[in-house]
Protein backbone atom coordinates (compact mmCIF):
# COMPACT_ATOMS: atom_id res chain seq x y z
CA UNK A 1 0.00 0.00 0.00
CA UNK A 2 1.07 3.56 -0.63
CA UNK A 3 1.42 5.96 2.31
CA UNK A 4 -0.83 8.71 0.97
CA UNK A 5 -4.52 8.94 1.89
CA UNK A 6 -5.74 10.06 -1.53
CA UNK A 7 -3.77 7.38 -3.33
CA UNK A 8 -4.81 4.71 -0.82
CA UNK A 9 -8.45 5.51 -1.63
CA UNK A 10 -7.72 5.18 -5.34
CA UNK A 11 -5.72 1.99 -4.83
CA UNK A 12 -8.59 0.37 -2.93
CA UNK A 13 -10.98 1.30 -5.73
CA UNK A 14 -8.60 -0.15 -8.30
CA UNK A 15 -8.45 -3.43 -6.39
CA UNK A 16 -12.25 -3.66 -6.57
CA UNK A 17 -12.21 -2.91 -10.30
CA UNK A 18 -9.56 -5.59 -10.85
CA UNK A 19 -11.64 -8.16 -8.96
CA UNK A 20 -14.72 -7.32 -11.04
CA UNK A 21 -12.73 -7.69 -14.24
CA UNK A 22 -11.41 -11.08 -13.11
CA UNK A 23 -14.93 -12.23 -12.27
CA UNK A 24 -16.19 -11.19 -15.73
CA UNK A 25 -13.35 -13.02 -17.47
CA UNK A 26 -14.05 -16.14 -15.42
CA UNK A 27 -17.63 -16.23 -16.76
CA UNK A 28 -16.32 -16.76 -20.28
CA UNK A 29 -15.20 -20.36 -20.88
CA UNK A 30 -11.44 -20.57 -21.45
CA UNK A 31 -12.02 -22.10 -24.86
CA UNK A 32 -13.91 -18.98 -25.99
CA UNK A 33 -11.64 -16.25 -24.64
CA UNK A 34 -10.00 -15.73 -28.04
CA UNK A 35 -13.32 -15.78 -29.90
CA UNK A 36 -14.76 -12.59 -31.36
CA UNK A 37 -18.53 -12.17 -31.43
CA UNK A 38 -18.18 -10.33 -34.76
CA UNK A 39 -15.28 -9.41 -37.05
CA UNK A 40 -15.29 -5.81 -35.79
CA UNK A 41 -15.40 -6.79 -32.09
CA UNK A 42 -12.56 -7.77 -29.78
CA UNK A 43 -12.20 -11.10 -28.02
CA UNK A 44 -11.66 -11.32 -24.26
CA UNK A 45 -7.93 -11.75 -24.87
CA UNK A 46 -7.86 -8.65 -27.08
CA UNK A 47 -9.84 -6.63 -24.55
CA UNK A 48 -7.37 -7.61 -21.82
CA UNK A 49 -4.43 -6.71 -24.06
CA UNK A 50 -5.99 -3.31 -24.79
CA UNK A 51 -6.66 -2.61 -21.11
CA UNK A 52 -3.07 -3.58 -20.27
CA UNK A 53 -1.69 -1.20 -22.91
CA UNK A 54 -3.83 1.68 -21.65
CA UNK A 55 -2.96 0.97 -18.00
CA UNK A 56 0.76 0.98 -18.73
CA UNK A 57 0.52 4.20 -20.73
CA UNK A 58 -1.38 5.96 -17.95
CA UNK A 59 1.11 4.66 -15.37
CA UNK A 60 4.05 5.93 -17.44
CA UNK A 61 2.39 9.35 -17.74
CA UNK A 62 1.87 9.55 -13.96
CA UNK A 63 5.44 8.47 -13.26
CA UNK A 64 6.65 11.23 -15.61
CA UNK A 65 4.32 13.95 -14.29
CA UNK A 66 4.30 13.18 -10.56
CA UNK A 67 7.71 14.73 -9.86
CA UNK A 68 6.44 18.01 -11.32
CA UNK A 69 3.49 18.14 -8.89
CA UNK A 70 4.10 20.10 -5.71
CA UNK A 71 4.77 18.22 -2.50
CA UNK A 72 1.88 17.99 -0.09
CA UNK A 73 2.50 19.79 3.18
CA UNK A 74 3.37 17.30 5.90
CA UNK A 75 0.01 17.84 7.60
CA UNK A 76 -2.07 18.08 4.41
CA UNK A 77 -4.14 15.31 2.96
CA UNK A 78 -5.22 15.82 -0.61
CA UNK A 79 -8.63 14.55 -1.59
CA UNK A 80 -8.51 12.62 -4.82
CA UNK A 81 -10.51 14.40 -7.49
CA UNK A 82 -13.23 12.07 -8.67
CA UNK A 83 -14.27 11.44 -12.27
CA UNK A 84 -17.63 10.87 -13.89
CA UNK A 85 -17.56 7.09 -14.11
CA UNK A 86 -20.91 7.14 -15.85
CA UNK A 87 -19.22 8.55 -18.95
CA UNK A 88 -16.93 5.51 -18.94
CA UNK A 89 -19.72 3.05 -18.06
CA UNK A 90 -22.06 4.21 -20.82
CA UNK A 91 -21.52 1.51 -23.42
CA UNK A 92 -24.16 3.07 -25.69
CA UNK A 93 -21.59 5.79 -26.39
CA UNK A 94 -19.11 4.11 -28.71
CA UNK A 95 -15.50 5.10 -28.17
CA UNK A 96 -12.89 4.42 -30.81
CA UNK A 97 -9.53 3.60 -29.32
CA UNK A 98 -6.56 5.19 -31.05
CA UNK A 99 -4.42 2.78 -33.04
CA UNK A 100 -1.63 3.09 -30.48
CA UNK A 101 -3.72 1.23 -27.90
CA UNK A 102 -5.34 -1.32 -30.20
CA UNK A 103 -4.58 -4.92 -29.31
CA UNK A 104 -2.21 -6.65 -31.69
CA UNK A 105 -3.77 -10.06 -31.05
CA UNK A 106 -0.40 -11.54 -30.06
CA UNK A 107 -1.70 -13.11 -26.85
CA UNK A 108 -4.03 -15.88 -25.88
CA UNK A 109 -6.19 -15.14 -22.84
CA UNK A 110 -3.58 -16.42 -20.37
CA UNK A 111 -0.83 -14.32 -21.94
CA UNK A 112 -3.10 -11.27 -22.08
CA UNK A 113 -3.98 -11.74 -18.41
CA UNK A 114 -0.27 -11.88 -17.52
CA UNK A 115 0.27 -8.69 -19.54
CA UNK A 116 -2.60 -7.10 -17.62
CA UNK A 117 -1.06 -8.14 -14.30
CA UNK A 118 2.22 -6.50 -15.35
CA UNK A 119 0.30 -3.34 -16.21
CA UNK A 120 -1.20 -3.40 -12.71
CA UNK A 121 2.35 -3.52 -11.36
CA UNK A 122 3.06 -0.42 -13.47
CA UNK A 123 0.00 1.34 -12.03
CA UNK A 124 0.98 0.36 -8.49
CA UNK A 125 4.48 1.75 -9.13
CA UNK A 126 2.91 4.98 -10.38
CA UNK A 127 0.91 5.23 -7.15
CA UNK A 128 4.12 4.92 -5.17
CA UNK A 129 5.88 7.48 -7.39
CA UNK A 130 3.00 9.93 -6.87
CA UNK A 131 2.85 9.51 -3.10
CA UNK A 132 3.17 12.79 -1.26
CA UNK A 133 2.47 14.87 -4.37
CA UNK A 134 -0.58 17.01 -5.03
CA UNK A 135 -1.85 15.47 -8.24
CA UNK A 136 -4.58 18.09 -8.60
CA UNK A 137 -1.82 20.35 -9.90
CA UNK A 138 -0.94 18.25 -12.95
CA UNK A 139 -3.23 17.46 -15.85
CA UNK A 140 -3.34 16.10 -19.35
CA UNK A 141 -6.21 15.86 -21.83
CA UNK A 142 -8.13 12.62 -22.21
CA UNK A 143 -9.19 12.05 -25.82
CA UNK A 144 -12.87 11.61 -24.91
CA UNK A 145 -13.66 13.23 -21.56
CA UNK A 146 -11.30 16.23 -21.64
CA UNK A 147 -8.65 17.39 -19.19
CA UNK A 148 -8.02 15.13 -16.21
CA UNK A 149 -5.76 15.82 -13.26
CA UNK A 150 -3.38 13.18 -11.95
CA UNK A 151 -5.87 11.70 -9.52
CA UNK A 152 -8.54 11.54 -12.19
CA UNK A 153 -6.16 9.75 -14.53
CA UNK A 154 -5.58 7.12 -11.86
CA UNK A 155 -9.33 6.81 -11.32
CA UNK A 156 -9.65 6.49 -15.10
CA UNK A 157 -7.64 3.26 -14.94
CA UNK A 158 -10.43 1.69 -12.92
CA UNK A 159 -13.23 3.36 -14.88
CA UNK A 160 -11.70 2.11 -18.13
CA UNK A 161 -11.44 -1.39 -16.68
CA UNK A 162 -15.07 -1.12 -15.59
CA UNK A 163 -16.10 -0.19 -19.13
CA UNK A 164 -14.32 -3.22 -20.51
CA UNK A 165 -15.64 -5.45 -17.74
CA UNK A 166 -19.10 -4.59 -19.03
CA UNK A 167 -17.92 -5.35 -22.56
CA UNK A 168 -16.71 -8.79 -21.44
CA UNK A 169 -20.04 -9.46 -19.72
CA UNK A 170 -21.80 -8.55 -22.99
CA UNK A 171 -19.42 -10.80 -24.92
CA UNK A 172 -20.06 -13.67 -22.51
CA UNK A 173 -23.79 -13.40 -23.21
CA UNK A 174 -23.17 -13.39 -26.97
CA UNK A 175 -20.87 -16.40 -26.79
CA UNK A 176 -23.48 -18.45 -24.87
CA UNK A 177 -25.48 -18.80 -28.06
Amino acid sequence: MVQDYALEVIQLGLLQDRAALRAAVDVVPESKRTTRSAPDRWSVAEILEHVAIVNSRIAAMIVTLAPTAPLLAASAMASPTDIDREAFRDRSAKWSAPDTVHPQGKYDAIGAWKLLERSWDDVDAALVAASGRDLTKISRPHPIVGALDGYQWLWAVGAHEERHTAQIVELAETLKN
